[in-house]
């Protein structure tokens, strides 16, 4: 949290337990945190009484091949929840599972996976499109003297 203080706003890619003790981080400065990504969490937020969901944060889960070897489909389906709760609120929210989308053999370590690029490329492409606006707010606000969302 005092890192984003010191430098400003910055989209959160949180792999695997760093879900656990970063998303803190955007609860309580959702104004410095445009967007959260996160990837192969161990799990996400559930109960529609968890402060992630008010803080009307952009939400993109990423999970790779092996979800059923590697026991992860209570995981998987605890972020599909999160993604669903924020998205009736109106928050873009998704679950991306890359071998439904063409993107075969990744390993829970995807970032250092051969297809790192194309799965760069997905996330990257997907902030672009649903962080940008909030992006923008959060910077302009900065920039007034406002800090507020």
């Amino acid at each position: 949290m005092k890192l984003l203080e010191r430098i400003g706003p910055a989209i959160l890619v949180l792999p695997s337990w760093a879900m656990r003790a970063d998303l803190q981080a955007a609860v309580q400065t959702p104004d410095l945190v445009p967007g959260v990504v996160v990837l192969e969490p161990v799990g996400c937020p559930t109960g529609a009484e968890h402060p992630f969901f008010d803080a009307s944060i952009p939400f993109l889960a990423v999970y790779g091949n092996f979800i059923e070897a590697r026991s992860q489909r209570g995981r998987l389906r605890a972020c599909r929840s999160t993604a669903s709760i924020l998205a009736e609120r109106g928050t873009p929210a998704e679950v991306l599972v890359l071998p439904e989308v063409g993107i075969k053999g990744s390993s829970h370590l995807m970032m250092q996976d051969d297809n790192s690029n194309a799965i760069a490329k997905r996330i990257i492409d997907w902030t672009g499109k649903h962080v940008a606006a909030v992006w923008n707010t959060i910077n302009g606000a900065r920039k007034s003297g406002r800090n507020q969302r």
